[in-house]
């Protein structure tokens, strides 16, 4: 570009910034959001000189991992800008962000539940966060009968962002609601070992023969 003779008024305007729009403009992609997302810009007319490989090129020398949905999307692209005179602009990569792992949780068998129905202790997430069973509830149970199932906590499931770099998701914790004197646990399953009352009381799930009224 031919600059302008300086001027009294000050010094010569800048070259202007290569773009979509600017003639000569070349195909670039970015990284943004700390790895949010990839982005391909395609300037109109630039794809007739490149060709996959190239792209893929750009993609990588900007650290993206470049896996089987990458390559499909820089050649839905490229075959976009080919067949029309726009500009493209298009997202290839995008982050998947980490799932956090389920606390374990107690599934109560119907009539078992020692919550008032409707209540949150029937949210499996709530027996773990929130400590709704500081108080005491009796169900009256017969030996050998399951009362429960109990869930135990599950790992979650990493991300990744469009670089590759890994975000770890955070495990679930064990169920907070603890197994006392008169239970036994089999195959997952929470059994009464004899007949009585089932008392919740702190997080703690116990059976005991006798129905004893605290004061």
């Amino acid at each position: 570009m031919t600059r302008e003779p300086p001027t009294p008024d000050g010094p010569p305007a800048p070259d202007a910034p290569a773009g979509p729009d600017t003639p000569g403009a070349e195909p670039a992609v970015t990284v943004e959001g700390e790895g949010a997302l990839a982005r391909l810009r395609l300037p109109a007319g630039s794809a007739v000189d490149v060709d996959l490989d190239t792209l893929t090129e750009l993609a990588r020398a900007v650290q993206v991992a470049v896996d089987d949905a990458v390559l499909a999307a820089l050649r839905s692209a490229l075959d976009e800008a080919l067949a029309t005179p726009a500009d493209i602009d298009r997202v290839i990569a995008e982050a998947s962000p980490p799932v956090d792992g389920r606390d374990g949780w107690l599934e109560w068998e119907r009539g078992c539940e020692p919550c008032p129905a409707g209540s949150m202790c029937n949210v499996p997430d709530a027996q773990m966060r929130v400590d709704h069973y500081n108080r005491i509830a009796y169900i009256r149970v017969t030996g050998g009968e399951p009362v429960a199932t109990l869930h135990p906590p599950t790992a979650g499931e990493d991300g990744r962002d469009v670089r590759g770099r890994v975000e770890r998701a955070t495990p679930g914790r064990p169920c907070a609601i603890q197994l006392g004197a008169g239970l036994g646990l089999k195959g997952g399953r929470v059994v009464p070992e004899l007949d009585g009352v089932l008392e919740l009381a702190n997080n703690r799930l116990s059976v005991s023969r006798h129905f004893d009224v605290p004061g």
